[in-house]
């Protein structure tokens, strides 16, 4: 047992045994406190930065989106929007492979007009 305290101290001692040991094992753990510290702001500015970004999906995706006309009938057009077939209306008159905008969605029937540009 009194080897084990020897060794102890012995491995310790130039730690603590000197100023310079103390100001290191002080630096140590101040560097450490900083960094943990610096990382932790970080993932909270990141989780703040993340929630600020507004996910879009569903209608609100498709309003304001580009469509182009591909059929027209009595009834309305057909779009290609997203990469889907819509059934589409509208007050002006497209002529086939125009590029229109997606004004409203009513159901499932989307109201376009003329791209604004």
């Amino acid at each position: 047992m009194q080897r084990f305290f020897l060794m102890f101290f012995l491995i310790l001692m130039p730690l603590f045994g000197s100023d310079k040991g103390v100001v290191e094992m002080k630096f140590f753990g101040i560097s450490l406190l900083l960094l943990g510290l610096l990382s932790t702001l970080l993932v909270i500015w990141i989780f703040f930065a993340i929630s600020k970004v507004k996910i879009t999906s569903g209608k609100e995706e498709m309003i304001g989106s580009e469509a182009e006309v591909i059929a027209h009938s009595e009834k309305g057009y057909r779009v290609l929007s997203h990469g889907e077939v819509w059934h589409a209306i509208s007050k002006e008159d497209f002529e086939i492979g125009t590029m229109v905008e997606v004004a409203s969605i009513k159901g499932l029937v989307l109201e376009i007009q003329s791209l604004k540009g």
